[in-house]
């Protein structure tokens, strides 16, 4: 798979560090790359007990 196609289907923005700061100075939002929430609600979900 290319990376113009995983940026597609991600939403994120493609290009170097120069213009993701660039785009998040203009737009007033963070363009970084975060880690899934999946993975944070999974950290604190407490197991159902098994019957």
């Amino acid at each position: 798979m290319t990376e113009v196609e995983n940026h597609s289907k991600t939403g994120r923005p493609l290009g170097d560090k120069r213009f993701l700061d660039h785009a998040e100075a203009i737009t007033g939002r963070d363009l970084s790359k975060k880690n899934r929430a999946r993975n944070q609600i999974n950290k604190y979900c407490v197991p159902r007990p098994s019957n």
